[in-house]
């Protein structure tokens, strides 16, 4: 039994539905208290849309629609979490973005919570996957850098590689 399941933002297809579609399962089954979702507006609002056709639309679901990457997934999940006094998560992402996820969530929940992945199968593209890699190699060894359990300075480092994905973007 879970607390929680968290679901992560996964766009607005196939991925979500996927992602969504298990963290429910957990909902109905009764394998869960409550059902957290984290990602960006467009993508919590479509999930919002699948939850209630699945028929898993209750008191039992929170959400948040600030994320603009995982970093800001662990953050604004936390702070559910603890609103919600849950403890043992169930973790919900893709299985190709569940090392990069999983270690960013345990880093910023800290020892007091226990994060257990539940990995969805998709087929991302080629280019999703090498990005990934990229995503891991740079990032699981930063955040290892940050105090576990410091969700505000993980926060700050999500802020500066926004600003810096920016700047690239704003380049090309």
């Amino acid at each position: 039994m879970y607390d929680a399941i968290v679901v992560l933002g996964g766009g607005t297809g196939d991925a979500a539905v996927l992602r969504i579609s298990v963290g429910c399962k957990f909902i109905r089954d009764g394998k869960a208290k409550y059902l957290v979702i984290v990602g960006s507006k467009d993508e919590v609002e479509f999930m919002l849309t699948k939850i209630k056709e699945l028929g898993c639309w209750g008191k039992q679901i929170y959400y948040d629609v600030n994320s603009r990457n995982t970093i800001d997934n662990a953050y604004y999940a936390k702070k559910i979490l603890k609103i919600i006094e849950a403890r043992r998560i169930g973790l919900v992402t893709s299985e190709f973005h569940m090392e990069r996820a999983l270690t960013i969530f345990e880093w910023a929940l800290g020892d007091d919570y226990i994060v257990e992945p539940i990995p969805v199968h998709d087929n991302p593209s080629k280019e999703v996957l090498e990005r990934e890699e990229l995503l891991k190699t740079l990032i699981i060894p930063l955040i290892k850098e940050f105090r576990k359990g410091d969700d505000e300075e993980l926060k700050k480092l999500s802020d500066i590689l926004e600003e810096i994905r920016r700047h690239l973007e704003a380049s090309i």
